[in-house]
């Protein structure tokens, strides 16, 4: 199997209703093997590493080696990661209490570079994955913020609780930001 199958694999395992029935498989383990190897010789690519990391995240598998394998993997390729494989993979950090600065550091840093073309729960989830971290990064925050605002009306009930959980477990202001969650909430409560 080629690094988009084995991907593949996992991610719709994690989207089975019984995925942990399958975490005992052999096959499961013959996949899990495998991530770390292809991470680590650079054929995956931002998206199916933040995939692979999305998959056991959600199943709720930790796996150091591959998380670590992973990491250093998107590291490397820190620079092709745009949206939603920024904010899959810290959420996926974030999901399974991983803290991972370096990791952090050089995802958030890619995500101000490339703020505006995330999508409304991208910036939801990015919000909620740092306060789920407890790491208040101001200017990631702000960036979130700024490019939040304008998309605001398009945000769905649960990216306006993700982002107003975050805000307020983080004890980060941001009045313009706090103002917009609660006039996009308010016709809808």
């Amino acid at each position: 199997m080629g690094p988009v199958n084995i991907v593949t694999a996992l991610h719709r395992i994690a989207r089975h209703d019984d995925c942990h029935e399958v975490l005992t498989h052999p096959f499961f383990q013959v996949l899990t093997t495998s991530v770390p190897r292809i991470a680590e010789t650079g054929l995956a690519d931002p998206r199916g590493l933040a995939n692979t990391a999305w998959a056991f995240a959600s199943m709720l598998v930790m796996n150091r080696p591959l998380m670590h394998a992973i990491s250093a993997a998107s590291i490397k390729k820190c620079l092709e990661f745009y949206g939603q494989s920024i904010s899959n993979t810290v959420w996926s950090i974030a999901r399974l209490c991983i803290q991972d600065e370096p990791l952090i550091t050089s995802m958030a840093s890619q995500a101000m570079r490339h703020i505006e073309d995330f999508e409304c729960q991208d910036l939801s989830n990015t919000a909620w994955s740092l306060s789920a971290l407890a790491l208040s990064h101001a200017p990631l925050l702000h960036a979130i913020a700024a490019a939040a605002i304008p998309k605001i009306s398009e945000f769905t009930p649960q990216d306006l609780a993700n982002s107003a959980w975050a805000l307020a477990s983080l004890q980060f202001s941001n009045p313009p930001f706090l103002q917009a969650i609660a006039a996009a909430s308010m016709p809808r409560l």
